[in-house]
């Protein structure tokens, strides 16, 4: 839906014809294979083998961007491997935040 809606608020219909993939792994081999358009965030195209076969292209997409949480139960400690991993997640977002 996020795609469809980018399209419609450029004043455009969307393509008539689509194929959704559940994995962003399959929808960038199919871009890097095919005659294929892909939507695809910045963190898959930095971490994809199949990066080099792509080619990013200056595009502006008008459509909000999803946003994560973290949560945690009240009166809970967490474990040092959780907090390690919220540490790690909250480091990597504010990597990607700056290149955007």
């Amino acid at each position: 839906m996020l795609v469809v809606d980018a399209f419609q608020r450029c004043g455009l219909k969307p393509p008539r014809r689509s194929a959704t993939a559940g994995s962003a792994q399959v929808e960038s081999n199919l871009v890097a294979k095919g005659h294929f358009l892909g939507v695809l965030g910045t963190v898959n195209l930095h971490f994809n083998p199949a990066r080099d076969s792509l080619k990013i292209l200056p595009v502006e997409f008008p459509a909000p961007l999803a946003s994560l949480s973290v949560v945690t139960l009240k009166g809970r400690t967490l474990s040092p491997a959780a907090q390690l991993f919220i540490d790690c997640i909250r480091d990597t977002t504010k990597r990607f935040a700056k290149l955007a």
